[in-house]
């Protein structure tokens, strides 16, 4: 059956899927839903019908809600209780769908964009963020140094509002393996801290040590005894199994960390769901990321960090090539090198080209006018790719003049960050006008 779908799929955009024909009370039923793939292949499911009712991977949809579909996927079509249609009815995996996130950067953030896609509700999102980087000074090559700034994460509404979060004690958690199972059986996706020594795809081919960090939980298989996991392991965002013994140890050895994370932030479990509103795009924040990312400062979206850590202790936007430069220059052939940074730089132009597009579109203005733009956009991710190979191979064979180049990259980007802003923020103010 998934393979019909796969192949009318091909020669269209979206289908109507008839599952079944069937007499059900005297009447003839065409249990149909409506299946569409998008851009870059993802298919959804959707239905609009509350006498239908569709569960994949054994949870309930619902209606008019776009849910990611792929071809091992078990999919049941009920109508009125009445079982018509199914697909993969050998699939005994109970989950939560995750899709492939836009943007690869720290876990939370990462796992929520997956959350984001599996619903096809992640685009915008991403568009009213991802744009002020931040760096702290002279705090370099620790744990967490650089990121983009966010909306308020205290406030859900403000940074994510079609995620709910709810925050739960471990210390109320009696039965780790049943308490997760219950929250993806109510739709929750579960974000949490676990020793990491018990997922071996995490570590390649390093070492394994006793190492909290935080993941997602996304489902589970009583008859093959396993949770499904998902993370960074080894440098890429995947979901791998985890059996429930294995996972009772890390959920409980959680605190023999050899890092200085906070255990208090480790002590919370973090449920996330999926909610019917959706994200607008926000143009005059837009323009305030702009604004802030050209001169420097963080002065016009309120963000935790207002309160939390002292504006003159970080470079954000524009600021954000010097003081990673000056990070550089403390490297010698000796030093271990963290290309997150770097890494962070190319999510950016990756982000802006995708955001500059979808905004001509979306508002339908002259491409032409803006060529230069998109071209300007090129030409810096052109030199994102360029630096993150340079730190790789710094980090191979430990090479002094892989750090020169990047370091004169970096001021050619700067230079071209600046033009992109700048004529980014007149395509804004072109559509805030109107």
């Amino acid at each position: 059956m998934m393979e019909r779908i796969m192949n009318e799929l091909a020669n269209s955009e979206s289908i109507i899927y008839n599952w079944q024909d069937k007499i059900i009370e005297n009447k003839m039923y065409d249990a149909s839903t409506h299946i569409t793939k998008i851009e870059d292949g993802s298919i959804f499911i959707r239905k609009t019908n509350d006498d239908i009712q569709i569960k994949v991977n054994g949870i309930s949809i619902e209606n008019n809600q776009n849910v990611l579909i792929e071809k091992e996927d078990l999919i049941q079509v009920y109508y009125k209780g009445e079982l018509v249609g199914v697909a993969n009815d050998n699939n005994t995996t109970v989950k939560l769908p995750l899709g492939k996130p836009m943007v690869n950067t720290f876990p939370y953030f990462t796992g929520l964009n997956s959350i984001l896609k599996a619903y096809n509700k992640d685009e915008v999102w991403v568009y009213n963020n991802y744009f002020l980087m931040w760096m702290f000074k002279f705090i370099h090559f620790n744990e967490y140094w650089a990121d983009f700034k966010f909306g308020n994460e205290e406030k859900q509404e403000c940074f994510c509002c079609q995620i709910d979060k709810k925050i739960v004690k471990r210390e109320y958690v009696n039965e780790p393996q049943s308490f997760v199972k219950q929250c993806i059986n109510d739709k929750k996706y579960i974000f949490l801290s676990m020793d990491m020594y018990y997922v071996p795809e995490w570590w390649g081919n390093f070492n394994k040590i006793h190492l909290k960090h935080q993941v997602y939980i996304s489902g589970y298989n009583d008859e093959k005894q396993f949770f499904l996991l998902s993370g960074f392991m080894n440098g890429f965002f995947k979901t791998v199994k985890i059996s429930y013994n294995d996972f009772d140890k890390s959920y409980d050895d959680w605190k023999k960390d050899s890092t200085k994370c906070l255990k208090e932030f480790a002590n919370d479990i973090w449920l996330l769901s999926i909610n019917s509103k959706d994200e607008k795009l926000d143009i005059k924040r837009i323009i305030d990321w702009c604004r802030d990312s050209i001169d420097g400062t963080d002065l016009r979206i309120e963000n935790y960090l207002w309160w939390e850590q002292k504006a003159e202790d970080i470079a954000y936007g524009i600021n954000y090539f010097d003081e990673y430069i000056k990070a550089m220059d403390e490297l010698n052939e000796e030093s271990d090198f963290d290309i997150i940074p770097l890494h962070i730089l190319t999510e950016f132009g990756a982000v802006m080209e995708n955001r500059i597009k979808y905004m001509l579109k979306y508002f339908k203005l002259d491409e032409d006018k803006y060529s230069q733009l998109l071209e300007a956009t090129g030409s810096y991710k052109l030199i994102s790719k360029k630096n993150e190979n340079l730190g790789l191979r710094f980090i191979l064979n430990k090479n002094m003049k892989y750090l020169d180049c990047i370091k004169k990259n970096l001021h050619k980007q700067k230079e071209i960050y600046g033009s992109i802003i700048e004529e980014f923020l007149d395509l804004c103010n072109e559509i805030y006008s109107c």
